[in-house]
């Protein structure tokens, strides 16, 4: 399979990009950095035409950037580094909460947020806020191993994942359970649908849930060495069926059977080491390391 048009659009910075968000087809964000170096937050008006520098940060990554369905952004990092930003700001707002590594976001409706953070591994910790998230922290709970990402399916489900770790909650972020779902150090998750659910991650396991993610099933077995490993770092639907994971060494793939069946894109660098991928429409968005963001049309 070979995308119609790709290319590489300039972005300002030589520093990683972890993380992309377009809220439409003409605004995007960007969340990029190196651990203990610095941190940029960049944004784009024209479809990433030309992307402009909105925040530095001396010594601190950022990590993700987030938004809900009427616009409302969330940009965490390292060093408890947190932003927000409204609908119709032209400005991040930044809210520091403490020092611990943030390292995933989500929002529903301007109403309620939840942060999940950890280092080394381990010092999991998840942050719920509402019903204005900026303002109320309702809850802050220690988990065991690092969080890597989280998703609202709606203001009251919500499903998080990291090393090891599948875990959910029914009730805002207030409490959660874990899942008997191991084997990967999962690290992406997205929803095309309230009721339909993927997750990657870094050893090559893909999940899926057909039930809002109470339950998931393996679709794709990773591993250790051999072909089974491949370092998937982000995935993207945009519908029950239809999708894409990206990861190291050039990988992206795409789906239109649900995960069934996946397919290797042709077309883009194979030398790149991609970090985030979204897609609106026929056009997608996809970042790498080193400063590199490419705009592809099917």
């Amino acid at each position: 399979m070979v995308f119609q048009r790709w290319e590489q659009q300039p972005v300002p910075v030589s520093m990683d990009l972890n993380s992309i968000y377009f809220v439409d087809s003409l605004r995007g964000f960007i969340a990029g950095g190196e651990s203990w170096k610095e941190g940029c937050l960049l944004s784009t008006v024209d479809g990433g035409i030309s992307w402009r520098v909105d925040t530095v940060l001396d010594g601190h990554k950022m990590e993700h950037v987030a938004s809900d369905s009427i616009g409302n952004l969330l940009a965490v990092g390292q060093y408890g580094h947190c932003f927000e930003r409204g609908p119709m700001s032209e400005a991040w707002t930044k809210y520091r909460i403490d020092y611990v590594w943030h390292r995933g976001a989500a929002i529903v409706a301007g109403k309620r947020a939840v942060i999940v953070s950890g280092e080394s591994f381990s010092k999991g910790e998840i942050r719920s806020f509402g019903p204005t998230y900026f303002w109320a922290l309702d809850t802050q709970q220690l988990m065991p191993v690092q969080l890597d990402a989280v998703w609202a399916v709606d203001e009251q489900n919500w499903v998080a994942c990291g090393l090891g770790w599948v875990i959910s909650s029914s009730n805002g972020g207030v409490s959660w359970e874990r899942l008997p779902v191991t084997g990967d150090w999962f690290t992406s998750i997205h929803f095309p649908t309230k009721d339909i659910g993927y997750i990657c991650g870094r050893t090559g396991y893909l999940l899926k849930t057909t039930d809002g993610g109470r339950r998931w099933k393996e679709i794709r077995r990773g591993g250790a060495f051999g072909n089974r490993l491949k370092v998937f770092r982000s995935l993207w639907f945009t519908t029950e069926q239809k999708g894409w994971v990206v990861g190291e060494n050039g990988l992206i793939w795409k789906t239109v059977d649900g995960g069934l069946t996946w397919t290797e894109v042709e077309g883009l660098p194979i030398d790149a080491q991609y970090t985030d991928i979204i897609v609106k429409g026929n056009r997608g968005w996809v970042t790498a390391e080193g400063g590199r963001v490419f705009v592809f049309e099917e």
